[in-house]
């Protein structure tokens, strides 16, 4: 009995490969693939993960909690690049979304605001039409929900975690203020670090009401900052377009 061989099929193919046939596919199609099979989310994950964009400060956020809980992913990442932060296309491609703030406050009812409490088609009718899965702004949060600002202790984050960064750009992209939690601030708020680079920050933590002295430290872009790009040994370029601060920063320390 003649057998014929089966013909190949993504999941067969060898990882250089996919590898190749992936560095041609968009983010969003890198997105859906993942969601194929467990070998497609292992092969895609190296794409999605090597050099991503964010539509919104919300994605941005998500992705900073994944690779700070996640080691393999966060080796994944090539380029830390902001600069073109809400610069995308697609049902994403609306000003008036939730941000960072929103998924800071992700686990409480008060801040959060799933499509449905919208009613039939809310969110289509803001996005023309188009299915989106990101969440519309808290009403608590709603003064900003048109900046496009990012936490200075998530960008910290990021660098602690991913140590094979070559490439940053945070051209464009204002930095919010942020503090360290000390071991005494987790102590009296019983919120303690969780991602595996040992850090905490007020942006990490879903609590408004006043931190107490002692509870917390400023975070410097003039020291911190610098300190975390400075070990990052894989590290061969840095855009700051935009930022005249960090721009003079960076040339007097580093």
């Amino acid at each position: 009995m003649k057998r014929y061989a089966q013909p190949p099929t993504l999941e067969t193919l060898p990882s250089e490969i996919l590898n190749q046939i992936f560095s041609y596919l968009d983010q969003r199609t890198l997105h859906s693939l993942i969601f194929c099979s467990k070998k497609l989310l292992e092969e895609a994950s190296y794409n999605l993960y090597e050099c991503p964009r964010f539509a919104t400060t919300y994605r941005f956020a998500q992705f900073v909690t994944t690779i700070t809980h996640d080691r393999h992913r966060a080796w994944m990442v090539k380029e830390f690049d902001v600069s073109n932060l809400g610069k995308s296309s697609g049902p994403e491609d609306e000003k008036s979304l939730a941000g960072w703030r929103e998924w800071k406050f992700r686990s409480d009812p008060l801040h959060t605001i799933h499509r449905d409490d919208y009613g039939s088609g809310g969110v289509a009718k803001r996005t023309g039409g188009k299915k989106s899965t990101h969440p519309p702004p808290s009403p608590f949060l709603q003064r900003y929900s048109y900046i496009r600002d990012i936490p200075i202790g998530a960008v910290l984050h990021a660098l602690a975690a991913c140590p094979l960064i070559k490439r940053i750009d945070l051209s464009n992209v204002p930095l919010a203020a942020d503090y360290f939690v000390s071991s005494l601030g987790s102590y009296r708020t019983a919120y303690y670090p969780t991602a595996f680079t040992g850090l905490l920050f007020v942006s990490d933590v879903p609590k408004s009401f006043t931190w107490k002295e002692g509870d917390t430290q400023p975070v410097l872009s003039n020291n911190d900052l610098v300190d975390a790009v400075t070990k990052l040994q894989s590290l061969q370029s840095i855009g700051l377009r935009g930022d005249y601060g960090l721009r003079e920063m960076w040339r007097r320390d580093w």
